[in-house]
């Protein structure tokens, strides 16, 4: 059996297409979609992304866990091993946003997620609240919930959606300690979310690429 055209030290068990040669698992696992212009259809390709999907969510389910307990707890359900899903994935489409934002603003605090969700907070409220423009983040948030399906937003009363705003608030402010500078709530959310695979949080970027062009992400 040829050895691997990439390392030359392992086996090639794998025929690679594009490179015209035998390629070992691990070369084949290291430089797929990457210095190997993968073909669409290559099984290896399919078969190992399932495998890093699989990997990553468990890896951020171990790394997050401190996020999802304190989740779950916010959000009980009366079934009791599970939260309340409605509300959870309100908040998760919330998080996964600000830590994609955070992503590309690395100079964003607490403060500024704060700022942020008081202002999506009085954008749906019942009551009519004259406010100055929206920041960013805000603008973000705000748009990425109105993209909301109907069917989503029909899970959820407006009484509970605020609610769910007050919960996430009241999250940032435990975080933050009241200090100006803090960024310990966003580390607290990264735990989870920067493990978690981007298909993950690619409904997110998506929607906010294509409606408001705002947030430029790889």
């Amino acid at each position: 059996m040829a050895k691997c055209v990439k390392c030359n030290e392992r086996k090639g068990k794998r025929l690679c297409q594009p490179l015209g040669a035998s390629i070992c698992s691990q070369c084949c696992g290291q430089y797929r979609m990457g210095e190997i212009d993968c073909n669409a259809d290559c099984p290896f390709l399919k078969t190992g992304e399932g495998w890093d999907r699989e990997r990553r969510m468990k890896r951020a389910a171990s790394k997050g866990r401190e996020y999802i307990a304190e989740r779950f707890r916010a959000f009980p359900s009366p079934h009791g091993d599970q939260p309340d899903l409605p509300k959870f994935f309100f908040c998760f489409k919330i998080e996964s946003l600000i830590h994609l934002f955070h992503r590309e603003h690395k100079g964003l605090l607490d403060s500024d997620v704060i700022a942020a969700l008081q202002g999506v907070r009085m954008t749906f409220s019942p009551v009519t609240i004259l406010s100055s423009a929206r920041t960013p983040l805000e603008d973000a948030i705000v748009k990425r919930l109105e993209l909301t399906s109907d069917e989503d937003r029909g899970q959820l009363a407006r009484s509970d959606r605020l609610s769910c705003i007050e919960e996430l608030l009241s999250s940032v402010k435990s975080h933050a300690g009241g200090k100006p500078d803090s960024t310990k709530y966003l580390a607290f959310i990264a735990a989870y979310f920067q493990e978690a695979p981007e298909s993950v949080l690619g409904s997110v970027k998506e929607a906010e690429t294509k409606r408001s062009g705002l947030i430029v992400l790889p």
